[in-house]
């Protein structure tokens, strides 16, 4: 591989000492890890936060619910201008809500996505074994969205007996 320009030191026609740029490769590599780690432990709050806020607000509204739709539009107050989408699926990966879909300050309701299955993606039943195992919520590596092109997380939380909310946020 061949780098231009000055990082470790300015062209000259000797090499230098091996060791001469172990100080600057320690600082990089600690500046790297200190800034990785930073991120690391601000999902982890975040995800924190999220099971609090899912516990409190969305898990009660589904306990004997008639209507996805219904349950979900009953705590969209709750969710941070973050959250740029939300909907439910069951066990099987199907979605049995409409996505909704944050636009401003409003929300938008899209109700052709009821139906899809979303089990052939390949972290899907990874995270809702590990739900039901742990009862708590799970959230996702940063992605691109395909719809959006916006890099996203989602919130995966149990809400009932195999029944398991999504919540899509900008990352």
């Amino acid at each position: 591989m061949f780098y231009q320009g000055f990082l470790f030191y300015e062209a000259s026609p000797d090499f230098r000492h091996k060791i001469s740029f172990s100080d600057l490769m320690q600082h990089k590599r600690r500046h790297m890890i200190d800034t990785l780690t930073d991120k690391l432990k601000k999902r982890v709050i975040f995800e924190r936060s999220l099971n609090q806020t899912f516990s409190l607000t969305a898990k009660p509204a589904f306990d004997g619910f008639a209507n996805p739709d219904q349950v979900i539009e009953h705590f969209l107050h709750c969710l941070n201008n973050m959250c740029l989408r939300v909907y439910l699926c069951d066990h099987y990966g199907n979605q049995i809500s409409s996505n909704y879909l944050r636009q401003d300050d409003d929300w938008s309701i899209h109700p052709e996505f009821k139906g899809k299955n979303w089990s052939s993606r390949p972290y899907f039943l990874k995270n809702l074994v590990e739900m039901d195992i742990q009862q708590s919520g799970h959230l996702s590596d940063p992605y691109l969205d395909v719809q959006t092109g916006i890099e996203l997380f989602t919130f995966s939380y149990p809400v009932a007996n195999g029944l398991y909310l999504f919540a899509d946020f900008h990352a």
